[in-house]
């Protein structure tokens, strides 16, 4: 018995035509034509139940072709071609389902089209069968496609909570930064006219220079996760939100490292300025008196032997 042939068509996913449907629905009323021929030959309703059977068969190829187009979308996520493919699959499962009554109301009337009654309820158990496997397809997309867009929601809320503490660490950073320039006035300000403090000077002038370089590498890190946060906003997928997720991760953690160094520098800058004023007030007490050999002649500030010292007033 001769299959009509399933018509096939793509839009962005291969799909089944309506075109098949309509050929379809040709069948059927070619069937009923036929059943109103004469006595010769097969009775009419024999005739009618054969070409039922065409029309139950074709309609299960329709199905099955629909049921695995739906299926390859659901692996691809399509939501909206395994919804298609679904419906035709349903579509094709009731034109052969039609075409089984048909076949069998003939063969209540005419025995001799009970064979064809069977092929055809046969035809359309397997149309149903695809029909149902094309519609689990599409609840599988959907949920599917459900799933990935929570997901991507719950990772994009993760990044924003990210940029938040990414944030947090940046004004710290630059909290330590601003404390550790003023410790550096302060100390530029006491150790003015003492060279005698250049050295812990310099060391307090290298730790604030510190801090502001560890502040700058947590602003570096807060600008790197407005761009992840941008970036996510329109990504579409699990794959692409995750990598998105994981340098943002280690943004935050270089901006937590950076913004650790930028207030340990701030303690070392206030040790080194705490000794600045432990000299600048040696240096003072020194400048009081000056210091004299055995022949009463005035010695540096620098000399290390002396015999005596009187007032610097004196």
């Amino acid at each position: 018995m001769n299959m009509n042939s399933v018509s096939v068509h793509t839009f962005n996913k291969t799909s089944v035509s309506k075109h098949g449907q309509l050929l379809l629905a040709s069948i059927v009323m070619s069937s009923l034509l036929t059943a109103c021929g004469g006595n010769s030959g097969p009775s009419a309703e024999e005739t009618a139940a054969r070409a039922a059977v065409t029309t139950a068969q074709s309609a299960a190829a329709v199905a099955a072709v629909a049921a695995q187009v739906a299926e390859k979308a659901a692996q691809e996520e399509d939501s909206t071609a395994a919804a298609k493919a679904a419906a035709d699959a349903a579509a094709a499962a009731k034109t052969a389902a039609q075409a089984s009554i048909l076949a069998a109301e003939k063969a209540a009337i005419d025995k001799s089209a009970t064979d064809e009654a069977d092929q055809a309820k046969l035809a359309a158990s397997a149309a149903q069968a695809s029909a149902d496997k094309a519609a689990a397809s599409s609840a599988a997309a959907t949920q599917a496609v459900a799933d990935k867009a929570v997901t991507i929601s719950i990772k994009r809320e993760e990044i924003n909570t990210i940029a938040v503490n990414i944030s947090k660490e940046v004004q710290a950073a630059q909290s330590a930064r601003t404390s550790a320039d003023n410790v550096l006035l302060q100390a530029e300000q006491q150790a003015k006219n003492y060279p005698e403090v250049a050295e812990s000077l310099r060391q307090t002038q290298t730790y604030a220079a510190q801090s502001v370089t560890e502040a700058e590498k947590a602003v570096a890190e807060k600008t790197r996760v407005e761009t992840i946060q941008t970036d996510a906003a329109s990504t579409e997928t699990v794959a692409a939100i995750q990598a998105l997720l994981t340098q943002a991760k280690a943004a935050e953690q270089a901006a937590k490292i950076a913004r650790e160094a930028a207030e340990k520098a701030l303690q070392s800058a206030r040790s080194a300025a705490s000794q600045v004023t432990s000299e600048v007030a040696a240096a003072k007490a020194a400048r009081r008196y000056t210091k004299i050999d055995p022949f009463g002649n005035e010695l540096p500030r620098t000399a290390n032997s002396w015999s005596c010292v009187r007032p610097t007033w004196a």
